[in-house]
């Protein structure tokens, strides 16, 4: 920890100084009528229900004002990044599932001034914030990190970010996974000074170990909806290979391009969200 003052100081300088512009196209299929969500054969699922308390509309922002200035980076527009509001997404859904509610079935993206669109976006700045901005600086910081553990004379002088995940893992995601708790996670995409947008955030809902120390997680993904090609609403991050699958399979030929360096568990509040959009059922 004592090293994250001095990156988070780092990063203060750097990223006020770039400017982050362009917008990343995010590719679903159509939406297909509700199907019932079936546990994948093998995973211990939680109660959350992606036909239910997640969205089924793919987190893709432009429309009206979405910039904000945050610890440690300063101002960002979301509107104008790949990132979106996966957080937001991801925290109300969450917060759908603590309230016994349902979300909103719709299909498009909440428009500006309206409820659900405002309160996704309190959500979001709330996943970055909360506990004195901890998800930001947890990203900040371990962009920062190598894959690897880094040795001098045989002795380990710095954990990588595989250690770093699988600790995590054990420790912070699984124990809560087996008592019926969904949990927040934040995935570490990029490396370096890059723009923290291109990390990413999703909710895990289950969980299967493939042996002593890797497992597979299913998560409801803001980015992968309920669809044609993904009718359940789940997706799986695997950390034998890094990799974002649509089929519980590590070796499933349909994953998201390239891997994630890092998973970590993401602190969360439960906060009742308004009804309506949420309804109860």
């Amino acid at each position: 920890m004592r090293g994250m003052h001095a990156t988070v100081r780092r990063w203060i300088g750097i990223l006020r100084a770039v400017a982050v512009t362009g917008a990343a196209a995010l590719a679903a299929g159509a939406l297909a009528a509700p199907a019932a969500a079936q546990a994948p054969e093998g995973f211990t699922m939680t109660g959350f229900d992606p036909q239910r308390h997640a969205f089924r509309f793919v987190n893709s922002w432009s429309a009206g004002s979405l910039t904000a200035t945050l610890p440690l980076v300063g101002q960002v527009n979301f509107g104008s990044v790949g990132y979106g509001l996966c957080g937001g997404m991801s925290f109300a859904a969450l917060d759908s599932f603590h309230a016994d509610r349902s979300a909103p079935a719709t299909t498009s993206v909440p428009g500006p001034g309206s409820a659900l669109r405002t309160y996704i976006w309190d959500r979001q700045i709330a996943s970055l914030t909360m506990n004195g901005a901890a998800a930001l600086a947890r990203f900040l910081d371990w962009q920062l990190k190598p894959q690897e553990d880094q040795y001098l004379f045989g002795v380990r002088t710095q954990k990588g970010l595989t250690t770093l995940t699988n600790e995590e893992v054990h420790f912070e995601i699984l124990p809560r996974l087996r008592h019926g708790e969904p949990v927040p996670l934040g995935i570490v995409n990029v490396s370096g000074f890059a723009a923290p947008w291109g990390n990413h955030q999703v909710l895990a809902i289950g969980f299967r170990m493939r042996d002593a120390v890797t497992a597979s997680i299913a998560v409801y993904d803001p980015n992968h909806p309920v669809s044609r090609s993904n009718p359940d609403g789940i997706t799986f991050l695997h950390t034998s290979n890094r990799r974002q699958t649509l089929d519980p399979s590590p070796s499933s030929t349909r994953a998201r391009s390239g891997q994630f360096r890092a998973l970590f568990r993401a602190p969360y509040a439960k906060r009742t969200p308004p009804a309506p959009p949420f309804q109860r059922s």
